[in-house]
């Protein structure tokens, strides 16, 4: 435990000491696998312990994703750069003409999200007869969607609302307050979860709202004396619009029925039956991955075609167009002794490339994430500054899944990318 916490806390300050601020794509990834490690430690279920196979797998894909990071670092001193780039000035200020341009894409990508969630639940409603229903048998719905019982949902628009997420983070570090605006691609993401009751959007709406908010260098460039500044009103906003995503959390916890009588919890864990937020099912979610990873290496079962979990939407059109390219949705199960299929990112990884892949694709994607984060940094064009927030959901949901292997990343991608380029053209034709 002791080793866990002081190498978290350890990759932290190296991230910190990196990049000069306290969010950064080190210091998030050591964050969440120590907390996540820690937790498992303390054994609240009685896991099988972890063999030393994996253990190497985990703490040699963390360190080559942290030398991959430093590797760039360090190349960057070696040339004479400073460690943490400057940003580039007056040019890095957001103009009015470009905050009113988000403004009209973030409607237009509320409308259509908003749409695709009412057409989700009207989808629903129509089946269980009232909403009434739906909430009360949310644990039904859950399991009727995931068997693939709603036909006639429309695809992919859904995951607009998360396009719209990243882009609310970036608008509102442009204004310095939060706007009804910037706020409705968060309720949008509630009320659609509600309807799937799912909870991953809802995750991904906060990493991307929250890179949205902390990643654009425009936030940080000289003002004049009549910008906006962060006050009581901002700081509010932000907290309510997090408080609304956790409240979304819970509402569906609760209807959804989650089974609180997880096998093998210790009594110290049964005593959270009943409570909120931190409840047996939310210590098993947080830490079951690690379980999942340490019996899918044990057990040594399943053999996937190269690359087909990281690439797993080009594979699934590929099988679309005929190809025999099948991807299964959902994953193999494993035993913990309590049962899941999420594996971290590390199972995948493993499945799709072996050893190797554990350790060359994280200390790749670790230089990777670091370039774009310089030359957002320097060069902080929208289309830059998207990239790296989709990079850094992909490092947040590295403790449960290869985020690339859904289509919601591709999706939220594919319009956030579209969205940058216009306003980036918007930019470009200001300046000339």
């Amino acid at each position: 435990m002791f080793l866990i916490l002081a190498g978290g806390a350890s990759t932290v300050v190296i991230g910190r000491w990196m990049f000069g601020k306290w969010f950064n794509h080190v210091s998030l990834y050591g964050g969440i696998w120590s907390a996540s490690l820690a937790l498992f430690e303390l054994k609240l279920i009685n896991y099988y312990p972890l063999e030393p196979e994996t253990w190497i797998v985990i703490i040699g894909a963390w360190l080559a994703f942290v030398f991959g990071s430093l590797m760039v670092v360090l190349a960057r001193f070696a040339l004479g750069s400073p460690l943490a780039a400057p940003l580039t000035g007056l040019s890095m200020e957001t103009t009015g003409l470009e905050q009113r341009s988000m403004r009209t894409i973030l409607w237009v990508l509320n409308v259509v999200s908003l749409f695709a969630a009412l057409q989700h639940w009207y989808i629903v409603v129509k089946k269980f007869g009232s909403v009434e229903n739906v909430v009360v048998f949310g644990n039904l719905v859950y399991s009727l969607r995931v068997a693939g019982e709603f036909p006639g949902m429309l695809p992919y628009f859904d995951s607009l609302a998360l396009s719209a997420s990243f882009l609310a983070g970036v608008y509102t570090a442009s204004r310095k307050k939060i706007e009804l605006v910037a706020m409705l691609p968060l309720a949008i993401i509630v009320i659609l979860e509600i309807a799937n009751m799912a909870r991953s959007k809802i995750v991904m709406a906060a990493v991307l709202f929250i890179a949205g908010l902390f990643l654009n260098p425009r936030r940080s460039a000289p003002r004049v004396s009549r910008s906006p500044s962060w006050g009581f009103r901002g700081a509010t906003g932000i907290i309510v619009s997090i408080a609304l995503l956790i409240a979304g959390l819970e509402f569906i916890r609760g209807t959804r029925g989650s089974i609180e009588s997880i096998p093998a919890a210790t009594r110290s864990l049964e005593k959270l039956r009943g409570s909120s937020f931190i409840t047996p099912s939310i210590y098993m979610y947080v830490t079951i991955p690690h379980g999942v990873l340490n019996q899918y290496l044990k057990q040594d079962i399943e053999h996937t075609s190269i690359g087909s979990n990281m690439l797993a939407p080009v594979y699934r059109l590929l099988s679309k167009l005929g190809f025999d390219t099948p991807v299964r949705t959902y994953q193999k199960f494993y035993n913990t002794p309590a049962a899941a299929n999420t594996g971290s990112y590390l199972r995948e990884l493993h499945a799709d490339f072996g050893l190797a892949g554990v350790l060359v694709l994280p200390f790749a994607f670790g230089a990777a994430v670091t370039a774009i984060w310089y030359r957002t940094r320097m060069k902080g064009s929208y289309t830059r500054v998207v990239i790296l927030g989709h990079m850094y959901l992909i490092v947040a949901m590295s403790l449960f899944v290869i985020a690339t292997r859904g289509g919601d990343l591709l999706v939220s991608f594919v319009g956030s990318i579209i969205a940058a380029r216009v306003l980036d053209n918007k930019q470009s034709r200001d300046q000339t």
